[in-house]
C-alpha cells in the first residue's frame, strides 16, 4: 500500500477502500475522517464496511474491492472540495503544519459530519467488484 500511495498520492474510497487491495478495509483511511468527532468517524466507516461484507455474504462472494474508476472519482471529488477546508483559507497558506503531507495535500475528508454519514448509508455498492 506504501507503494501505491507513493505513486498515487494518499487516497481511499470514501477513506474506507483501497484499489487493488482486496477484503482490506480501514477505519482511518485518507480522507476518510471529518476532523470532528473520533466516534462519528468509527461508526461512520464501520457502517460502510458493515454494508460492504454484507453485500458478499449475501451473494457469496470471498472476494471485494473497490473499483479504480470509484476511488478515482472519489478522489478528483476530495481534490475539487478541499478548497473550502480551513487549511486552504488565506490565513493558512503559509502555515507549516504536520497535517500537510509531502505533497501539499491535507487528507482529510472535505465534507461535514453528518454528510459523511448519509454517504456511508446510500455508496453505491456497484463501486465494488465482487466475486468468489
Amino acid at each position: 500500500m506504501s507503494r501505491f500511495w507513493d505513486e498515487h498520492r494518499l487516497q481511499a474510497y470514501e477513506g474506507v477502500s483501497v484499489p487493488g487491495y482486496p477484503n482490506f478495509f480501514t477505519v482511518f483511511g485518507p480522507y476518510g475522517y471529518v476532523g470532528s468527532s473520533y466516534f462519528a468517524l468509527i461508526e461512520t466507516q464501520a457502517h460502510h464496511i458493515i454494508r460492504c461484507l454484507k453485500r458478499a455474504r449475501r451473494t457469496g462472494a470471498t472476494r471485494i474491492e473497490v473499483t479504480e474508476e470509484a476511488n478515482a472519482r472519489y478522489f478528483a471529488e476530495v481534490m475539487r472540495r478541499r478548497h473550502r477546508q480551513v487549511f486552504w483559507q488565506d490565513s493558512c497558506r503559509l502555515a507549516n503544519s504536520y497535517y500537510f503531507d509531502k505533497n501539499g495535500d491535507v487528507p482529510l475528508r472535505p465534507t461535514t459530519t453528518v454528510e459523511a454519514y448519509w454517504r456511508s448509508r446510500r455508496f453505491d455498492l456497484g463501486d465494488y467488484r465482487i466475486s468468489s
